[in-house]
């Protein structure tokens, strides 16, 4: 997989990012029932809103036993701005609603990863993940790519379609899926670019984590400017 060398915009006006997440998976250095509480004491300042989310209702040992609920989130901290969760193998920042920028996401997420990286809660890390999920209003997402989509010489791209690609690409697995007909809060029609960049490995401490996020953040935003058509772009008011 090769993508063509472009001028990456500083900035794109309407800002379509709906959702940002980065996550931390890890093997963890202490019990499950005091992770929530350690780190909470520890952020409740900037964070002030706790949630114990759905999953913590279930036993741990029906958790631990899924390999779709080991790594989720047991409880929510919370601000106006941005979510802290928490699980017993995973930590993830989330910047919902309004897209505060990579800058000052990215302190967010340093800041709070220090204190996770203080606490000592984490043994070993597995798994980093920077996934950003777009929602575009009213349109097809399959006429603004640079993709050739069709069935027995049969275009599809006016079709519903839902198509998800993996691949390996600057070092890290890179997920990307598209749907031309999702719907935002059950009224607003339109399409989803959700690009999840993964990094995973046996030999990376705590002190990889934030050059890795930064490393991931590029690498996702080459891949999503990298596919989208210059006329497409170019409706979006591009800021280089």
């Amino acid at each position: 997989m090769k993508l063509p060398t472009i001028k990456l915009p500083k900035k794109i006006t309407p800002c379509p990012i709906l959702e940002a997440v980065v996550e931390l998976r890890f093997d963890p250095n202490v019990e499950e029932g005091v992770v929530a509480g350690l780190v909470f004491s520890q952020m409740k300042q900037k964070f002030p809103k706790l949630e114990r989310l759905p999953l913590a209702e279930l036993p741990a040992t029906i958790r631990e036993s899924d390999p779709n609920l080991i790594y989720g989130a047991l409880h929510r901290f919370s601000n106006d701005d941005f979510r802290f969760q928490v699980g017993p193998r995973a930590f993830s920042l989330v910047c919902p609603k309004e897209y505060k920028g990579w800058t000052r996401f990215s302190a967010e997420i340093e800041s709070a990863f220090k204190v996770i990286s203080d606490l000592g809660v984490v043994k070993k890390p597995q798994r980093i993940g920077v996934r950003y999920i777009s929602f575009f209003s009213g349109l097809n997402i399959f006429d603004g790519i640079k993709l050739d989509l069709s069935l027995a010489s049969n275009p599809l791209a006016s079709e519903k379609n839902v198509l998800r690609t993996e691949f390996a690409l600057d070092g890290f697995r890179q997920v990307l899926q598209l749907a031309n007909s999702a719907m935002l809060n059950k009224s607003t029609e339109g399409s989803t670019v959700d690009i999840d960049i993964v990094f995973e490995g046996n030999n990376f401490s705590l002190t990889d984590f934030m050059p890795k996020v930064r490393e991931a953040h590029d690498a996702q935003k080459r891949l999503f400017f990298g596919i989208l058509k210059e006329d497409f772009l170019k409706n979006y008011n591009p800021e280089y």
